[in-house]
């Protein structure tokens, strides 16, 4: 439940930058992106605290991410698809599927709550051309994690014991402020519901994003 110390982060900013450096000055494509500068030093931190399971979330994507960098997960995760980075992944959910089960390696086992039949068999494909189990949860979200902890054996951890910043994240409760950062319909649509569900009062909304969104 703690983030990485600062002490700990300026430790690992200081064990990455000679590399950087040297790529700087010598790779024809420079240094390494945020993300995977980023990633490389969150690997080392689980290193160093010598982590035993880790939740190890895409950048963006699947099959072209700096996560595959990893050995094959225990446990290959893919929520419901949608349609978000369509500029990188595809305009289409089929197209963004593709690339996604672009996680499944030999050696994993394929967890999925998708819904849609059509893009469950994408994923299953995948599955079936790396040999590796294929296990679809329907009842959404919740019920998948907690599927995918118990086949892992992880132990006591449930889905209401990891806290999801930035998910329906209750700020204040006097007046109430909640911050989500839905940025899709499918998000978006959960939003709502989820406010619906909680019974709230109608709320007044300060949104932004990206352009491409």
């Amino acid at each position: 439940g703690k983030l990485m110390s600062p002490r700990r982060y300026a430790e690992l900013v200081a064990w990455i930058k000679p590399v950087l450096l040297r790529e700087l000055k010598t790779s024809s494509l420079g240094i390494p992106s945020y993300f995977e500068i980023e990633f490389a030093m969150a690997l080392e931190h689980f290193r160093r605290e010598g982590v035993t399971w880790a939740v190890i979330e895409v950048g963006c994507g699947g099959e072209f991410d700096a996560t595959n960098v990893i050995p094959p997960p225990r446990a290959a995760v893919i929520t419901n698809i949608g349609l978000d980075h369509t500029e990188m992944l595809g305009t289409t959910k089929t197209a963004i599927a593709k690339t996604k089960a672009g996680i499944v390696k030999t050696g994993s086992h394929v967890f999925t709550a998708e819904k849609n039949p059509m893009i469950r068999r994408i994923l299953k494909a995948r599955a079936d051309e790396k040999h590796a189990p294929f296990t679809h949860v329907p009842g959404g979200n919740g019920r998948l994690i907690d599927t995918v902890l118990t086949s892992l054996n992880v132990g006591v951890v449930r889905t209401n014991d990891v806290p999801l910043p930035g998910r329906f994240e209750i700020l204040q409760k006097h007046p109430l402020v909640v911050l989500d950062v839905a940025h899709n319909p499918d998000k978006m649509v959960y939003l709502t519901a989820e406010w619906k569900r909680r019974r709230l009062p109608k709320p007044q909304i300060l949104f932004a994003a990206a352009a491409n969104k």
